[in-house]
């Protein structure tokens, strides 16, 4: 499912010249006492936050996960892509 998610969300991605790359993040975090592993999808934007693109990208996702499984959703500046770049490659790079 999750290549079918990342394949899906390249076609809508491809559609909008501004975003440079993307990346589908894993990372384990702690919230109160529980510790747990929580997806970021990063984006990577020449224009910044656009809320019909996030509206867009959550349509296949909503298709293809139970609603239990969430996925956060950020534009990201460039400090914050140089420190996802060290541990996750970009599933989504503009040619």
């Amino acid at each position: 499912m999750e290549r079918t998610a990342k394949a899906q969300w390249s076609l809508i991605l491809a559609g909008r010249p501004e975003i440079r790359r993307a990346f589908l993040v894993r990372f384990r975090g702690t919230y109160g006492s529980a510790s747990n592993v929580y997806v970021l999808l990063a984006i990577c934007s020449t224009r910044g936050v656009d809320v019909t693109l996030l509206q867009a990208l959550a349509v296949p996702y909503a298709a293809l996960f139970p609603h239990d499984y969430l996925v956060n959703m950020m534009f990201v500046n460039s400090a914050q892509e140089s420190q996802i770049e060290a541990v996750c490659p970009p599933f989504y790079t503009v040619v």
